[in-house]
């Protein structure tokens, strides 16, 4: 019988950066996938790390967030010196649009706890805004520039993470269906994979929308999906912003290389694990991103795509130490999986190993 010292199930931003931290850290892992590959969800995002500009008020993930943010470049320069590039990481900037006064209201409340927090952020008017993005709809009442807030490729992201942790050790089974967390009494004794006993004193469950379909865990996970439709559009010289441009009703656009714009999204919480991209999707997203750019729907379509975001209760993570010993868990990353996956994978693998966790952590422990 096959043994290692953690076996994590699921191979996407979350599941990748626990692993390769554990290989780091001297453990013998094995990722389980049910993908070819993995990473189908975290692929998908739009791939701006923006902690704060969502939230009323200061909460846990929001200072989860703030770290990750900081420590970002770091963990992308430990997996080599053209990391940064690779996966097209740039400090562009998020600029929030009011399109109407109650938009401005909330903005009101946001910069209100934002400003005694020190955070780098600027209030700008209409005609700024117009002098910033020409492009942008005369429309727009005013907004808040966050300049300290990055893009990257998610999709080239996740194939670097996949390719560090192999690199660090990990071992990785794909195209898995049927995976059960091995149980007896109340202790993990590893995994049952189509019917392969697997032992390991330590089982991350990581997979994302797909985690409460891991079966035999003592516990229930209750984590949705929530499906992201996502456009990729061809810019012209009069509709290609130089910073991230974001509403309140979750339109945003960002400027893609090769002059092109990631346009997005949609929030479906009534789909199951449907993956599609859709014309009333597509439609929905114009609509809003239109608020934006009025003349958004005359650029032509390269490509589209979907994720399903993993929703756990009240949209907080479940991060840390299951009731069953030997079990952990890191799922409902919903909309924050990039921004904070890194981070989370060091502070997890770290606990793990060391029983001892961040403080960071302790307010998404599995209850």
């Amino acid at each position: 019988m096959k043994s290692y010292d953690a076996i994590v199930i699921g191979a996407g931003i979350a599941g990748l950066s626990i692993a390769r931290e554990l290989a780091n850290l001297k453990q013998r892992v094995l990722i389980l996938e049910r993908e070819e590959k993995g990473g189908v969800t975290s692929k998908a995002a739009a791939g701006f790390l923006d902690p704060y500009s969502d939230l009323k008020d200061q909460t846990p993930l929001f200072r989860l967030g703030l770290q990750a943010l900081d420590q970002y470049p770091s963990f992308l320069q430990e997996m080599g010196a053209r990391a940064i590039s690779q996966v097209e990481y740039e400090k562009l900037g998020i600029l929030y649009l009011a399109i109407r006064a109650e938009d401005e209201e909330l903005f009101k409340e946001r910069l209100e706890w934002q400003r005694k927090q020190g955070l780098p952020l600027e209030p700008v008017s209409g005609d700024k805004i117009l002098k910033m993005e020409p492009a942008v709809s005369k429309k727009v009442r005013s907004g808040v520039f966050y300049p300290e807030i990055p893009k990257l490729n998610a999709a080239k992201l996740t194939e670097l993470f996949f390719e560090s942790a192999r690199k660090s050790g990990v071992e990785i089974r794909s195209s898995l269906q049927k995976v059960s967390v091995w149980s007896e009494r109340e202790k993990v004794r590893g995994v049952r994979v189509d019917g392969e006993a697997i032992e390991s004193h330590s089982v991350v469950v990581a997979a994302g929308s797909w985690s409460g379909l891991v079966t035999h865990l003592g516990i229930k996970i209750n984590v949705g999906a929530v499906r992201g439709q996502v456009l990729l559009l061809r810019a012209n010289p009069s509709f290609y912003p130089s910073r991230i441009l974001h509403t309140i009703r979750n339109a945003y656009i960002v400027p893609w290389p090769g002059k092109r714009l990631l346009v997005g999204s949609t929030l479906e919480s009534d789909v199951g694990f449907d993956n599609r991209v859709t014309a009333k999707g597509r439609q929905d997203i114009l609509n809003r991103a239109s608020e934006i750019l009025e003349g958004i729907r005359s650029l032509a379509e390269e490509s589209s795509w979907a994720g399903l975001r993993p929703y756990a209760d009240k949209g907080m993570p479940i991060i840390g130490p299951a009731p069953t010993k030997g079990l952990f868990l890191a799922v409902g990353y919903y909309r924050s999986g990039i921004l904070i996956g890194p981070l989370v994978g060091r502070l997890l693998a770290q606990g793990i190993v060391t029983g001892e966790f961040s403080p960071l952590l302790e307010p998404f422990f599995p209850k």
